[in-house]
């Protein structure tokens, strides 16, 4: 038996395609008790959803967060929860690593403006 596993938000497509070869995908949440497995990214995965998943092995969040499934809910139920910890490890680093460059460059522009004897606010 093919296990049905529900997946409505966009992931990658090489993902999905891996995916197909396993799992017949489903998505949406129509006939909760037919899922084997639930991987949510934006959508939300409510009690009343996990409540009738009796066939559900496991809920897994495509990101970090997991304040869009009722954890609670799924603990109650004996689903576990899982997660991709440092999925997004390096967009974030890049993302500092820019805001600190960010930061570099108007400090530059003030002490330019300083040692010119011209004192201009940073930020208009």
């Amino acid at each position: 038996m093919i296990p049905n596993v529900y997946l409505h938000d966009h992931i990658c497509d090489s993902a999905v395609a891996r995916l197909r070869r396993h799992v017949n995908l489903v998505d949406n949440f129509d006939h909760p008790e037919e899922l084997d497995a639930i991987i949510v990214r934006q959508q939300y995965c409510p009690r009343e959803v996990i409540s009738r998943a009796k066939r559900c092995r496991l809920i897994q969040m495509h990101g970090v967060g997991l304040d869009r499934i009722d954890v609670e809910a799924a603990k109650e139920y004996g689903i576990p929860v899982k997660r991709t910890k440092g999925g997004n490890a390096q967009a974030v680093a890049e993302l500092a690593i820019g805001c600190m460059l960010g930061v570099l460059l108007l400090l530059i522009g003030a002490a330019v403006s300083l040692r010119k004897d011209k004192a201009q606010p940073v930020l208009d």
